[in-house]
């Protein structure tokens, strides 16, 4: 009885809210959250930019955590990459404290990570470059995805149908670390670790080149006797 009444008080307890999750308890993306709103973690999409169009690129088209990666970076990483924007994610680089893999091949292209990643840092800039190691990989499109690791903890951010054109053949970015650690300061990165997988679009194909005006010129002679053969015929 004794045991009854213990359950059904902190079952009330539990009712008015008096017991509270942790806030990463409920992983978000930042897609999920209300306009007006912010990420429960201060997660945001310009947390993280990459592209051609600027030297420090564009924002993710989304982000999520954060998560712990306390016993298995590597899988908790990939397993946050797969709930959030499933599947088929593939690691491919990574700048880490653990060590390095800094070159990494994915569909017959050799890409290469570089970054700021010095021990105290809570922001800098990244460069991944590419090269086609197979006749006809470049121009192609994937989807990428950069996970920020700092102290135990990291977090997601997805780039959506990046095209990797024939040149130029690198691209740079920033990352900057904006949770908090239990102590409630932000920690300095960890690592930095890339996932790829193949997106889904096809990349634009390059323009024709112009005719060569030996060709323009047979065109053009064409088109004229085939006048003077109307006009003869009428």
């Amino acid at each position: 009885m004794k045991t009854f009444i213990r359950y059904l008080a902190m079952g009330c307890l539990l009712g008015l809210g008096l017991f509270t999750l942790p806030a990463n308890a409920q992983l978000m993306k930042c897609s999920d959250v209300s306009t007006g709103d912010t990420h429960p973690d201060g997660l945001n999409v310009s947390d993280v930019t990459f592209g051609l169009s600027t030297l420090t690129g564009n924002a993710a088209n989304d982000c999520y955590g954060v998560y712990s990666t306390q016993g298995g970076a590597p899988s908790h990483i990939l397993n946050a990459f797969n709930t959030a924007w499933p599947d088929s994610w593939e690691f491919l680089v990574k700048d880490d404290s653990d060590g390095d893999e800094l070159m990494g091949n994915f569909a017959g292209i050799k890409f290469t990570l570089s970054t700021t990643n010095v021990p105290s840092s809570t922001s800098g800039n990244w460069t991944l470059q590419w090269e086609a190691t197979a006749a006809g990989a470049l121009p192609s499109s994937f989807d990428i995805g950069v996970a920020i690791k700092a102290s135990n903890q990291a977090a997601n951010y997805f780039f959506d149908d990046l095209v990797f054109p024939i040149s130029p053949t690198s691209s740079n970015g920033s990352w900057e670390v904006t949770y908090k650690n239990n102590g409630g300061q932000i920690p300095a990165i960890s690592g930095l670790w890339i996932y790829i997988r193949n997106g889904s679009s096809t990349p634009p194909i390059p323009p024709n080149p112009a005719p060569e005006p030996g060709i323009l010129w047979l065109l053009a002679t064409g088109l004229l006797g085939f006048r003077f053969a109307a006009k003869k015929r009428s």
